[in-house]
């Protein structure tokens, strides 16, 4: 059985990640709130696997235990999971990712890394939560009539956000960024 420890400051976050776990062999054996106490707490205890939902907790567990296979959840932007896989986290995952893709970084021991959303590429950037949110629907095969509708925004709005997410996926049409976003891990086509 995985043992599992949880960093996070929401009774919420804690809560989710307590009943992804039991789900599979995976055992939450304790809880903290801030880092320094989560840190102090993986290094007494050895869990197998520590999630945490910031930079600071992944250096604080990757000095105190530095055994413990670290999982940061809700890494936003590329820099921010790159440095967190320099400091010691063995899979970051993004707001998109879901119970599946945390059960199968908190179990799967043979995959080193779960990096989301697009590499670390300043000219490209990472696509904003809405640009992501535009390119899923896209991917789902939606106009942008419906895509405007579907989101609560203006066509306009759709356009920019397809010029966009066109630069930052040096495509050149529709087919082209959801090709890109396939390529890159950002979208999945249902079946």
């Amino acid at each position: 059985m995985t043992s599992v420890l949880v960093i996070n400051d929401q009774r919420i976050v804690r809560d989710a990640v307590r009943a992804i776990c039991a789900e599979s062999d995976a055992q939450v054996i304790a809880e903290a709130e801030e880092a320094v106490d989560g840190a102090r707490l993986a290094a007494g205890l050895g869990p197998d696997v520590v999630v945490v939902s910031d930079l600071a907790a992944v250096e604080a567990v990757a000095a105190h235990a530095p055994d413990a296979r670290i999982v940061l959840i809700g890494a936003e932007g590329s820099a921010e999971r790159a440095a967190a896989k320099r400091a010691g986290a063995a899979a970051v995952l993004g707001p998109q990712d879901g119970a599946g893709e945390l059960l199968g970084a908190v179990t799967d021991h043979a995959s080193p890394v779960i990096l989301r959303l697009v590499p670390e590429q300043p000219d490209r950037g990472p696509l904003t939560r809405r640009e992501h949110e535009v390119l899923q629907q896209l991917a789902a095969g939606r106009t942008s009539q419906e895509i405007a509708e579907e989101l609560f925004i203006s066509l306009k709005t759709v356009k920019n956000h397809l010029g966009s997410i066109y630069a930052k996926l040096e495509a050149h049409n529709r087919t082209q960024a959801v090709l890109s976003g396939m390529r890159l891990g950002l979208v999945r086509i249902a079946s």
